[in-house]
């Protein structure tokens, strides 16, 4: 369940959704931003690709546990050095 202030954003995030597959979730420290990313994740049909960009793997953990049955690929900003274009 989500607090108020975060249901605010996940609406948001959701209607951007409808126009867009990427969309950014930027807020401050202890905000919600996993709990945010829980429920959405959640809320994806099954075969659905994610990708979490987060600032460190051990966060991520808290989201990927409501994740069960997704392909969820966890990518670290400090991985973002060494990322390179797929051919």
């Amino acid at each position: 369940m989500l607090y108020p202030f975060n249901l605010i954003t996940y609406k948001v995030i959701k209607a951007a959704f409808s126009y867009n597959n990427k969309v950014g979730l930027v807020q401050g420290t202890g905000t919600g931003k996993s709990c945010i990313a829980a429920k959405l994740i959640e809320d994806c049909g099954e075969g659905a690709k994610i990708l979490l960009l987060t600032t460190n793997e051990e966060s991520a953990r808290g989201v990927l546990k409501h994740s069960k049955s997704k392909e969820i690929e966890v990518l670290c900003y400090s991985g973002l050095v060494n990322l390179q274009k797929k051919p």
